[in-house]
């Protein structure tokens, strides 16, 4: 009796298992069926076309690894700041064309171009990996990076035990007109009052626009000009931070000052696209491990589980608040806000 219930068990964990290698084998044929559907379009249609805001030597690199794996395609790309990109690809749609295949856009703006119907439903395979929080609920877009808004100081004007411990330390005298910042760092302002709440986020937001910010035209020359020591402290990004480290600048962090407010920078599937099946390969390989490793080669900070940041990033065990995608007139309103409160326009 006992040998023929054990037969029983044995004989439904081997069926179990067969069953499981079988839906196994069929999930391996439909993805491989898939991808050779893609390749075989975007081998017809040739070239695809970025419309990102990074750097042009990022854009470089990641179209040097795209054509190495697949060597049929041409990449071609438009570079312009986040507002200015947006501007150009609603400009194309007013005038009743398409250019764009791939579009980077700052979180920020997401809801603008979702409700300008710039953007096609494309769920990547890829995304599967991805946090939801990362990622269109309705399948619009994919965060591919991160980019962190933390502070930095000047080692040579700072003793590290006298640098500020929390944000309330910044609102001290000794501080009035010694931060620098960016003048479009609104998604750090808007971060902070999704941390601390809006009553008090607006109060300590006003106070320390009450410092009278050091105010330069990006965040990397705001960083630059700190570590020139033009001003002790200033608002940055952990690229920014990176680099100036890389060169021996005098710069150190300031992770005691928490949360850092993380800043997803993402990728759709332009509605429309020229060029589909070759604009689909784009986003997944971007999303891909593979592509994931190269964007932190090239100094971009993965958002996909289990590829490893930079060493030094690690190290600083940095407490994340992500920032949240709103309304195209929400993020009108807060800009407004942001520009009155620290820039004092």
């Amino acid at each position: 009796m006992v040998s023929f219930v054990s037969n029983k068990k044995s004989l439904r964990r081997a069926a179990k298992a067969g069953l499981a290698a079988i839906f196994l084998c069929l999930a391996l044929l439909v993805t491989e069926s898939r991808a050779q559907s893609l390749e075989e379009g975007a081998k017809r249609e040739g070239v695809v076309t970025l419309y990102f805001g990074m750097p042009v030597p990022n854009i470089q690199a990641i179209a040097d690894a795209f054509v190495k794996k697949y060597p049929f395609l041409k990449v071609e790309y438009v570079r312009a700041g986040g507002p200015n990109l947006l501007q150009r690809v609603l400009a194309e749609k007013a005038g009743g064309r398409t250019n764009a295949d791939v579009v980077q856009m700052v979180v920020g703006l997401i809801g603008a171009y979702k409700e300008a119907g710039i953007l096609a439903k494309y769920v990547s395979p890829e995304s599967r990996a991805y946090p939801e929080g990362v990622k269109d609920p309705e399948g619009y877009w994919t965060g591919f990076y991160s980019t962190y808004k933390l502070f930095i100081y000047n080692t040579k004007m700072l003793p590290e035990r006298e640098a500020p411990r929390t944000f309330e330390d910044l609102l001290h005298a000794k501080w009035k007109r010694q931060i620098g910042i960016g003048r479009n760092e609104f998604e750090w302002y808007i971060g902070m009052l999704d941390y601390l709440g809006e009553e008090r986020g607006r109060s300590f937001l006003k106070r320390l626009g009450e410092q009278e910010l050091v105010v330069r035209s990006g965040l990397t020359l705001a960083s630059q000009l700190m570590a020139a020591g033009e001003y002790p402290l200033a608002l940055s990004s952990q690229e920014a931070a990176l680099e100036l480290l890389k060169s021996r600048a005098p710069v150190g962090w300031l992770p005691a000052l928490t949360p850092t407010v993380d800043v997803p920078r993402c990728i759709g599937l332009a509605a429309g696209a020229p060029h589909p099946h070759a604009a689909k390969l784009m986003v997944d390989f971007l999303l891909s491990r593979e592509g994931q490793t190269v964007m932190n080669r090239i100094g971009r900070t993965s958002i996909r589980p289990g590829v490893q940041r930079d060493p030094v990033l690690e190290a600083l065990n940095l407490k994340l608040s992500a920032f949240r995608p709103r309304s195209s007139k929400q993020m009108e309103g807060l800009i407004r806000d942001y520009r009155k409160v620290l820039l004092k326009q």
